[in-house]
């Protein structure tokens, strides 16, 4: 009950200082947030994390990251998807007529997923060892789980590994 009470309480007294109006408009080359603007030029990344009810927009400027999360409804005049296609235009004009291109981020290609990869891959190679090295231990259910679980990582380890840059 008490575990309730503090939800509530927390809602109630954040719900202000978590939910703020944010002016938010694109030019050809500069994107205003709030008070503060930025150039099209400065912005490395973006990345676009929709759920059932919020959606949000990472924007990676070269000095600053801005994230930006709105309530999302299920039809396509809400104001995230509005608001997305004001992002995904600005940027394909921006990137047809520059050289450097905005990309959109992706969590495969950074150090992070490669150490994530590499400490999977350790983890799996170790656990294959060492069910050969007891074979006592070596049972149909301990191979099934192995077998399971190496179909579960296999995908994720060989998109980190197998990257095509371009």
């Amino acid at each position: 009950m008490a575990f309730l009470v503090s939800i509530v309480l927390i809602y109630l007294v954040g719900r202000k200082s978590l939910q703020q109006r944010v002016d938010f408009n694109f030019t050809k080359d500069r994107v205003f947030i709030k008070e503060t603007s930025y150039f099209l030029s400065d912005l490395k990344s973006y990345s676009f994390n929709e759920t059932n009810y919020v959606g949000t927009i990472t924007l990676n400027f070269s000095n600053r990251k801005v994230k930006l999360s709105l309530f999302r409804n299920k039809n396509k005049n809400s104001e995230y998807e509005k608001l997305k296609d004001c992002v995904l235009k600005s940027i394909n004009m921006y990137n047809m007529q520059n050289q450097n291109r905005i990309k959109e981020f992706d969590w495969y290609s950074t150090k992070s997923a490669k150490i994530y990869g590499y400490i999977t891959v350790f983890t799996m190679v170790l656990w294959a060892v060492l069910m050969l090295v007891y074979p006592e231990k070596l049972k149909i259910s301990n191979l099934g789980l192995f077998l399971v679980v190496l179909a579960g990582l296999a995908p994720v380890v060989y998109k980190i590994f197998n990257r095509v840059d371009s």
